[in-house]
């Protein structure tokens, strides 16, 4: 099967700070979607109010989490790896990528690489639709599985 570069338009404005608020799980950091953040774009394209793109893997269905200097996200490939990954959160490098997990990613349904991390600032953890949960700590050390 031919692979593809999927790329990830991380819309993250140039305005926003390595000091903002973070937003640790799916819903963010008031459990609502919402922030207390101001004077954020209102307007994305590929080019305008992006600060970064990355290429991934392959496909993910997840949201990016974000703590401190690091954004967390899932994400697999067509040969049926999954992954665990951290990029920095100003430059788009990656810090690290894991393979944690290999199994069919896609059904007729969903993506299995689709749930979000979470993170508490010291530990985040990575579910899959595998069934497989991994925590790692923040420089991508595995804790547990």
């Amino acid at each position: 099967m031919k692979r593809f570069g999927f790329a990830l338009f991380i819309l993250i404005a140039v305005a926003m700070q390595a000091s903002a608020e973070n937003w640790p799980h799916w819903r963010g950091p008031h459990y609502n979607g919402t922030s207390l953040e101001t004077n954020l774009p209102a307007k994305f394209s590929k080019t305008e109010n992006v600060a970064w793109a990355i290429n991934l893997p392959g496909a993910s269905a997840s949201s990016p989490i974000i703590f401190g200097d690091n954004v967390f996200l899932s994400t697999a490939d067509e040969d049926n790896n999954m992954y665990a990954m951290c990029v920095d959160r100003k430059t788009g490098t990656e810090r690290w990528k894991k393979v944690v997990t290999q199994a069919a990613p896609f059904d007729r349904r969903v993506n299995k690489a689709a749930p979000t991390p979470v993170t508490d600032g010291k530990t985040v953890v990575f579910f899959y639709g595998s069934g497989d949960l991994i925590g790692f700590d923040i420089g991508g050390k595995e804790l547990w599985r």
